[in-house]
């Protein structure tokens, strides 16, 4: 199902744990995803990339089993990497996380990551995240704490051309992009809302790269698999 996931907590042992970032995860309902992770208060020298991390992928870029009734396994390679991309450590193998949900509903994610090597020592970390109601999203000041509707809109755009590749992911009101262009490797995204009479994308809360002007700036009001959108091919709808 499609979900809105809004980051609450990050702690990375032994450290204490903090947030220091406007971070949101969403998933389409045929688990496509994408999750934008800004700072909050990024200093000059971070202004360049202000972020803690881009990355998302296609579905058969993540490995799910259940655990439990509350728990589930997810193993992460990604499609796209803001790490990958600017040349930065990274575990080259799938990255093993667990999920699971809480009697509030919030969802603890707890993993270790080698971004040196399996051979060397990992990282642990936990991460928690709060369900947001897609469709109610309208801004970072203005959105509802629960889940998103089974059957919310929930629409992913990819393109994979010769000179980028790119996910935008379309969840209830809220839309997320990240492209990468692959020769000299830049990475741009953006985070908006739809208008729900123009189906136009507004309120932008991030625009960040070079390549901005590569992402569709609406959607068409009748969406059909295999059709394109701007150069962007409909693989959900």
């Amino acid at each position: 199902m499609p979900s809105l996931l809004q980051r609450k907590l990050m702690q990375v042992k032994p450290e204490d744990a903090y947030e220091n970032t406007r971070t949101l995860t969403t998933t389409t309902d045929k688990g496509h995803y994408l999750s934008l992770r800004p700072l909050i208060n990024p200093t000059a020298e971070q202004e360049k990339f202000p972020f803690e991390s881009l990355f998302g992928g296609l579905n058969n870029t993540v490995s799910i089993s259940n655990i439990d009734e509350t728990t589930i396994k997810q193993d992460f390679s990604f499609g796209i990497h803001s790490n990958r991309v600017l040349g930065l450590p990274m575990q080259d193998a799938a990255v093993p996380t667990v999920w699971k949900t809480w009697e509030s509903g919030d969802i603890q994610e707890t993993g270790t990551v080698h971004p040196f090597g399996l051979d060397k020592e990992g990282v642990d970390f936990v991460e928690l995240w709060q369900p947001l109601n897609a469709e109610a999203y309208q801004s970072k000041d203005d959105f509802r704490v629960g889940f998103t509707a089974e059957n919310a809109r929930s629409v992913t755009l990819k393109i994979d051309s010769k000179e980028f590749y790119g996910i935008v992911t379309i969840v209830g009101n809220i839309v997320q992009g990240l492209l990468q262009k692959k020769e000299n490797p830049s990475i741009s995204c953006i985070r908006c809302v739809v208008d729900s009479e123009t189906l136009r994308f507004k309120k932008y809360e991030i625009k960040f790269g070079e390549s901005l002007l590569q992402f569709p700036s609406e959607i068409p009001e009748s969406l059909v698999v295999g059709s394109f959108i701007h150069g962007w091919e409909v693989i959900e709808a």
